[in-house]
């Protein structure tokens, strides 16, 4: 297969970025700032600022996979959850989308949230903290629900729309009053996520919205499935079993476009809600308290139909256990003691995964109603975004032959 993710072809150049730096923030000369190169992700690079004492600014400089569009809805989707909602986003202080400056990428100079990542403060944080956690995301969560929108696709600034050149502009949707702030409207636009960017997917002739219906997201998606599977087709090895898989992931496919419709009736009104589909615990915060401190990584989030935003967020996910490994200290080496310590993970998540729950019915009750009757069509949703991946074909096939027979499947994202 050709491989066809971005690469970066020269490196963002530090002298560069520091007189962005010093512009955009108005420091002077002779004021020290210094920018260090701080982390790598899939599209990005990210960098420290230092000026004098301040390290409260980095700067996160990104691949043209979207151009203009990715960075452009990440801003006014950070500035709609700030102003209408108590979560703990970085702050966008000034960004740029145009590629002919010397430096040659689009960047952003954010705010640097405090601590760290959840992920490696797990095992130190107590239960009650834990506890303190879920209630947090709970509360946010039912922030977020209670914003509704009629079209499904990415927010976006008018004022940023209004600059792109008639060839470039997306088709939006002006939203109402009710979701503008103080410094600007909002419409929801184009969607830009992962699936409808990556490798070949930015240049594929499929409806991107927005979206009145999820049918049709979901239309526009599959589409985009069966095209992947009908290229590994054409540029297989010619093996046996790599045919045979090619060939039953566009079977797959079409077998579920054909379905999608008495899933997702046309006639069924739907609303919309901001989703963070990769609530992580390596997108969540903590201070040395163990206090969430905030919630990273909004690049690709857009609005959503209710019955995928009513899922359980991604850091409570996973097996269950009921009970507790026996307590134990000493370990024979570093494998029994990482293996005592999952499953000590696994068991309170079990527990939290109940707990965030019961908060939800308190708090919100119709989150947790749609929850309760959405698992058809989150799974479904599911099986369009991993129809293509080697091993799930043969499960999403029995799923399907279930839905189809009238039957209640047992749950595809637990099964996978």
């Amino acid at each position: 297969l050709v491989d066809l993710r971005p690469i970066w072809t020269f490196e963002p150049d530090i002298e560069i970025l520091t007189g962005i730096v010093r512009r955009q923030l108005d420091l002077p000369e002779s004021f020290p700032c210094v920018v260090k190169f701080l982390a790598e992700g899939a599209f990005n690079k990210v960098y420290s600022v230092q000026c004098g004492n301040n390290t409260d600014v980095v700067v996160r400089v990104t691949l043209p996979v979207q151009p203009r569009l990715k960075t452009l809805r990440e801003c006014a989707t950070i500035q709609y959850i700030k102003h209408h909602t108590e979560i703990p986003a970085p702050l966008v202080f000034r960004y740029s989308v145009q590629r002919d400056d010397p430096l040659r990428f689009e960047w952003m100079i954010m705010e640097r949230v405090a601590g760290t990542k959840v992920k490696d403060q797990w095992r130190h944080m107590s239960w009650l903290k834990k506890q303190l956690l879920v209630h947090k995301i709970v509360a946010y969560l039912s922030q977020l629900f209670r914003n509704r929108f009629n079209q499904l696709g990415n927010i976006y600034a008018p004022k940023d729309i209004q600059e792109m050149t008639t060839e470039d502009k997306p088709d939006t949707v002006l939203l109402g009053a009710e979701h503008s702030c103080d410094k600007s409207g909002f419409v929801v636009g184009e969607i830009v996520s992962l699936p409808f960017f990556y490798d070949d997917h930015w240049s594929i002739g499929v409806f991107r919205g927005p979206y009145k219906h999820s049918r049709d997201w979901l239309t526009a998606y599959l589409q985009l499935a069966i095209h992947d599977a009908e290229k590994m087709k054409e540029e297989d090895d010619k093996e046996d079993s790599s045919k045979e898989f090619t060939e039953n992931s566009a079977k797959l496919g079409v077998r579920m476009l054909r379905l999608l419709p008495s899933i997702f009736p046309a006639d069924n009104p739907e609303e919309y809600v901001l989703h963070h589909q990769d609530l992580s615990s390596n997108n969540m915060m903590v201070d040395e308290n163990y206090d969430l401190s905030g919630i990273i990584d909004w690049e690709c989030v857009h609005t959503v139909p209710l019955w995928l935003a009513c899922q359980l967020p991604q850091f409570l996910r996973g097996q269950e256990r009921e009970s507790p490994p026996p307590f134990a200290a000493d370990f024979e080496n570093q494998y029994y003691e990482q293996a005592y310590y999952d499953d000590i993970e696994i068991h309170e998540k079990t527990c939290l995964r109940e707990y965030f729950l019961e908060e939800m019915k308190r708090v919100c009750p119709e989150w947790v109603s749609v929850h309760d009757t959405s698992d058809i069509k989150a799974d479904f949703e599911f099986a369009v975004s991993v129809c293509t991946v080697r091993g799930y074909g043969l499960c999403i096939d029995e799923w399907l032959d279930a839905v189809e027979n009238g039957e209640k499947p047992d749950s595809l994202r637990e099964d996978l």
